[in-house]
């Protein structure tokens, strides 16, 4: 790529006249900075009705265009901008203006792009609906049509992947993926999004020469989009920054002989989602960026580049003391003088206040108003043990330390003490290396690796909370990127068998369209179970599980089945690794529950009915002291039930909650691949929860506890059916237990708030112990099996 200071600056001076000047003008202006004109051009209106009108003329054979899909009652203007031809690219190739156009548009040239403007109300404009508005006009062109979107202050850009019809060279297949460049703001545009333009622009693209024929252009624009190309980027440096951040950090022995690279990864892991929700306004970016930060520390990170103040003060107080902590007065600093003791190693309150120029000021203004999530992510793994404790698990005495009186396992290292914390230095977050002499671990030769600091890295890409489906996908970094760090970093945090520890563990991520396949053949196969003459239905179901915006073809009764048979579903992957297939489930779930359940109606009931049943059971319970208990679970979990229905913002988010909990289960060996699949169930939940900054905890309903559906273990390891008392489904005992724990898992999936989550943790853990031991006394397990469950 060319030296691009001065495009960069064309490009933004370009945006900000867009957000002022008429669409057509500004939007000629932008492709006119990226290298693109022409005055092949039509007059085909700028009010939607005039457009569509003028665009259904060209394939009169498709009918009329559905004006409520593309969203017409929402057009502010739209204009048809012009026409670039195979003929013109070699003059623009050469910089030069286009020769001999005669300013018409050729209808039936289909070796061309068409270039469209649209106006649109409002910026929440989804990645769906933009490129549903560019795929339902793009199947009117012969041509392909790039569409570009004024959204008030932003700015977005589609472009369609058609292929030749193999049957037809004459033909294109419509239906394919839609790349979207999206919400670029006009006025403060991102770092990334200028980066991408700039990608695009004539005099960057191409390898060794600039692309001469529509061919050779739209293939390098596809090839500057690829999401697989800017995941590779991003896991390049990525990588790099990590092999040089294990050898620089030091976390407490708690951590075991492989801490610091489990550690490094952990820190990732936390601090990406945490980039995430920033991009939903959930964490301010105040506590990213070097100017902002100089203000609130007393020592800027970028000046002191061997010290841990930025990774103490800021991100160990958001983790732990904000994010697993409720909002109100509850989120506190910790107490200095005679009364530090009674807040030692509470991690939810905040630490290092002498790090900050005005504590009080930080904690009102920054961490006070960033919403309570819960979710298991963030909960400090410091821990005070008991005889007890270290009886059960001896493996922990020599990595415990002592502290005062007792036996303290320190993971985090979230603490006052210079002796206990973690050492993450600030050069890891901003700066970074110019050589970070990673020869040795790539087994090169003379190499130079410059590393740019973590925080510097993260802000250089575009991140979206939206994962990408195969019909459609921003050109940004989104949460499936989560499952490949994790695959390749996997491979590589043991410096002895960096090249043989993917294979010995069995890690290996499975693309998209992989899983997409998978679930696909895996859900037809069960749905025609469920329906009659289910066998000649495939089609149908096909058309259910696509992610196109399509109607369904099943009658009432159908629907009614079909949910039925989804809400009876369950799902487990007993390697789920970082959650590729689990999240492919939820996806195609999500996407069928949709179609054929808008109003989440039938998906209400269906939910409704168990719930029922367990308040009645619950009312013959003999015992009059667990009655009450069982009937007052029962009514909460009825009441939750009611509020998670009541308002239509919230069906999104409550199809997912339900399916995820009903549902969807998985395990891996790998603890850190269950914590980043949990993480991306996260993510799919934060995104659909519409946000009020009015309401308590922002209208935000706190993550559930994903400990009992996502849970390290090695599936390996079963349990036989028949033991010396007979067969293990026989057993009334074992039976009544399993039952018990199941509903204690279902209670603790809802808990919201620390203490309930903590009394219903409790009970889990107690009655899981109490299987073990029944289990164990009728012969199904041995000793030794038995104490390696109960851990």
């Amino acid at each position: 790529m060319a030296d691009n200071s001065a495009l960069r600056q064309s490009i933004q001076g370009a945006l900000q006249n867009l957000a002022s000047q008429p669409l057509a003008t500004g939007a000629i202006a932008m492709l006119n900075t990226l290298g693109y004109s022409s005055d092949k051009t039509a007059e085909l209106g700028s009010t939607a009705e005039a457009l569509l009108s003028s665009i259904e003329q060209f394939r009169p054979e498709h009918g009329s265009i559905n004006r409520a899909k593309v969203h017409a009652n929402r057009w502010k203007s739209c204009a048809f901008l012009f026409q670039l031809t195979n003929d013109e690219i070699p003059s623009l190739a050469l910089g030069q203006a286009p020769v001999g156009s005669d300013g018409k548009l050729t209808q039936g040239q289909i070796e061309s792009f068409v270039f469209l403007a649209i106006d649109l109300q409002g910026e929440g404009w989804s990645r769906s609906q933009l490129a549903t508005i560019a795929r339902e006009l793009n199947k009117r062109f012969p041509m392909p049509a790039i569409f570009l979107f004024r959204q008030e202050e932003l700015f977005s850009l589609t472009v369609i992947d058609r292929r030749q019809n193999l049957r037809d060279a004459n033909r294109d297949v419509i239906d394919s993926r839609i790349t979207v460049i999206k919400d670029v703001h006009l006025t403060a545009p991102h770092r990334a999004h200028i980066d991408i333009l700039a990608s695009l622009a004539l005099v960057n693209l191409g390898d060794k020469r600039r692309p001469g024929n529509f061919r050779e252009l739209y293939d390098a624009w596809i090839d500057t989009l690829s999401t697989q190309k800017l995941n590779k980027d991003f896991y390049q440096q990525l990588a790099w920054w990590y092999m040089w951040a294990a050898k620089e950090v030091e976390f407490p022995k708690g951590g075991g002989p492989d801490r610091n690279a489990i550690g490094v990864i952990r820190l990732l892991t936390r601090l990406i989602f945490v980039w995430f929700i920033k991009e939903r306004g959930l964490v301010p970016s105040t506590l990213f960026e070097r100017e902002a930060l100089r203000g609130l520390l007393k020592q800027a990170p970028d000046t002191a580049p061997d010290e841990s103040n930025y990774y103490h003060a800021i991100l160990q107080n958001l983790f732990f003391a904000t994010l697993n902590q409720e909002m109100g007065n509850d989120r506190r600093w910790a107490k200095t003088g005679s009364g530090m003791k009674g807040d030692y190693l509470i991690s939810l309150v905040y630490r290092h206040q002498d790090a900050f120029k005005h504590p009080e000021t930080v904690l009102q203004d920054y961490f006070a108003h960033v919403p309570f999530l819960n979710g298991g992510l963030f909960e400090c793994l410091d821990e005070q043990l008991t005889d007890e404790d270290l009886a059960r698990r001896p493996e922990l005495k020599r990595l415990v330390v002592q502290e005062g009186n007792g036996s303290v396992l320190r993971i985090d290292g979230f603490s006052r003490r210079p002796d206990a914390q973690a050492k993450v230095p600030n050069k890891l977050f901003f700066g970074g290396t110019d050589d970070a002499t990673l020869n040795t671990e790539f087994e090169t030769k003379g190499k130079r690796y410059p590393v740019k600091g973590l925080i510097d890295l993260l802000d250089s890409y575009k991140f979206t909370v939206d994962e990408n489906t195969p019909l459609d996908e921003e050109v940004a970094l989104d949460p499936e990127l989560l499952g490949k760090v994790f695959e390749n970093l996997l491979a590589s945090y043991n410096p002895d068998t960096r090249s043989t520890a993917r294979k010995q563990s069995g890690s290996f991520y499975t693309p998209r369209e992989v899983v997409d396949y998978m679930v696909d053949e895996a859900l037809i196969a069960y749905f025609t179970r469920h329906l009659p003459n289910g066998e000649q239905r495939e089609q149908d179901l096909r058309q259910l599980l696509s992610h196109a915006d399509t109607e369904h073809v099943f009658g009432e009764a159908e629907a009614d089945a079909l949910v039925l048979a989804i809400e009876q579903l369950k799902v487990l992957d007993p390697a789920c690794g970082s959650g590729a297939f689990p999240m492919g489930v939820l996806a195609k779930l999500f996407v069928a529950l949709k179609k054929l359940d808008p109003d989440n109606r039938r998906w209400r009931d269906q939910n409704l009915a168990p719930l029922q049943q367990r308040l009645a059971l619950a009312k013959k319970t003999p015992d009059p002291v667990q009655r009450d208990a069982e009937i007052e679970d029962a009514e909460a979990a009825l009441e939750k039930h009611k509020k998670d229905f009541a308002d239509p913002a919230y069906a999104d988010y409550t199809r997912k909650l339900y399916l995820i909990e009903k549902c969807i289960f998985g395990s891996d060996i790998q603890p850190i691949a269950v914590q980043i699949a949990k993480l991306r169930f996260f993510i799919a939940l934060i995104v659909s929860q519409p946000i009020d900054r009015s309401k308590p905890n922002w209208n935000i309903t706190p993550l559930p506890n994903l400990e009992t559906k996502i849970v390290a273990a090695n599936t390996l390891f079963g349990v036989p059916r028949h033991g010396a008392q007979g067969s293990l489904l026989d057993d009334p005992a074992i039976a009544e237990k399993e039952a018990e724990l199941r509903d204690a898992n279902a209670a603790y999936f809802t808990s919201r708030t620390r203490a309930t989550k903590k009394r219903r943790k409790e009970k889990v853990q107690k009655l899981h112990e109490e299987l073990v031991t029944l289990l164990k006394r009728d012969g199904f397990v041995t000793a030794n099996d038995a104490e390696r469950m109960a851990r």
